[in-house]
């Protein structure tokens, strides 16, 4: 009796201390962080394709991973200019449509600058249960091989997004036993000092889309020491 008191209570024991540490990881896992700070406050100028920040803001650390599994961090917009927009690769509609936005402001770069070896066009899933690197890596290159993939854990993306502005749900499909994904629309330039530079809503249209981006681009190279500059 007094063996099979102590194998039970050593039992329970344990059951309790593995739901801890799961309860403990799933918490870890899917809870936000403190918030933090609003990016998209302060004075803008209107025009045409949506807002540019007179001030831009910097951006928060943070973590993600690229379509190659690789880290995606500060680091990878420091030194570009990065657009990002938000969505999923089962999206029916707005995200396909924004990757051939995508596809068509790179080619008027292109005839524009010649180069664009300093920008790149990033799609960020917050979709991570079904879009995994691999999954993101084919959808992008799809629309282009430089186009860049990234997702994350539930946590890191709304910690990342939640700043930002930007807005994402699942939704259930009834009787269909899967979901969709409600998100914001917006793509956001980021400047290649990792600085929240202008939020285009949409719908967007390329030729204003550039148009932007070059206002805003030799603005930014204008305010640059003449040692720093890139032209």
């Amino acid at each position: 009796m007094q063996i099979n008191f102590l194998f039970t209570r050593q039992f329970i024991l344990g059951i309790t201390s593995l739901v801890a540490v799961v309860t403990l990881a799933l918490w870890l896992w899917y809870s936000p962080t403190t918030t933090l700070p609003s990016l998209i406050e302060g004075e803008t100028k209107s025009i045409l394709a949506g807002k540019i920040f007179q001030q831009p803001k910097p951006l928060y650390p943070f973590q993600l991973i690229d379509h190659d599994g690789k880290v995606f961090d500060l680091n990878r917009l420091r030194g570009k200019w990065s657009f990002l927009f938000f969505g999923y690769t089962h999206c029916p509609d707005v995200c396909p449509m924004t990757l051939v936005t995508y596809k068509e402001i790179h080619q008027q770069l292109l005839k524009r600058l010649k180069q664009v070896t300093d920008i790149q066009l990033i799609f960020i899933s917050v979709d991570p249960q079904r879009d995994t690197p691999e999954l993101l890596k084919q959808y992008v290159g799809y629309f282009h091989p430089d186009f860049i993939g990234v997702t994350g854990t539930p946590r890191a993306l709304r910690d990342f997004t939640q700043p930002l502005g930007i807005f994402y749900r699942e939704v259930e499909r009834p009787g269909e036993g899967t979901y969709w994904v409600e998100h914001s629309g917006s793509i956001l330039l980021i400047d290649p000092l990792a600085r929240l530079s202008a939020l285009f809503p949409a719908p967007h249209h390329p030729n204003d889309l550039v148009a932007a981006y070059l206002q805003i681009r030799e603005q930014f190279q204008a305010n640059l020491p003449k040692t720093g500059r890139t032209e």
